[in-house]
């Protein structure tokens, strides 16, 4: 059986605004960015994905020790791109931070119903492997997902 794989990280901001100055003058818009890092099969190797229930404690996500949904080994060498979703209406969560072993430091903390995406090149290894997910009250459910080497 062979595998095959390849991904497309995707990224998009837009608003819409109108305001109506003095001299009953409306200016409008509708900004919008978009980002896309396509990865062909010699790219990327593996993806990885779970959903977690996390409280106050921090939740250890080792990148050197997951396995995927058929029961394989997924041993990360490199993160190209990640997303972390907060599923929850009220409770803030942060990833990263503290272990000792984190592939990154915290990042800015996720609202309500947020996520955080990030297209990135991080390399995996002894000392940089775990992404923490601590949220601010127990019970909130946070997707992740991997896309690397």
């Amino acid at each position: 059986m062979s595998k095959s794989l390849t991904g497309t990280a995707t990224a998009k901001v837009s608003a819409q605004f109108q305001n109506t100055t003095g001299l009953n003058t409306v200016f409008s818009g509708s900004p919008s960015l978009q980002s896309n890092v396509k990865y062909a099969t010699t790219d990327v190797s593996k993806v990885w994905f779970s959903n977690y229930t996390v409280g106050t404690t921090p939740t250890s996500v080792d990148l050197t020790t997951t396995v995927d949904s058929f029961g394989a080994a997924q041993v990360f060498t490199k993160v190209l791109a990640f997303q972390v979703v907060n599923n929850d209406a009220t409770h803030t969560v942060t990833v990263g931070g503290s272990t000792g072993n984190d592939l990154f430091a915290a990042l800015p903390v996720i609202a309500p119903g947020g996520s955080v995406f990030f297209a990135t090149s991080l390399t995996v290894d002894t000392t940089h492997k775990i992404i923490e997910l601590t949220a601010s009250a127990a019970g909130t459910s946070v997707d992740l997902i991997v896309l690397g080497n």
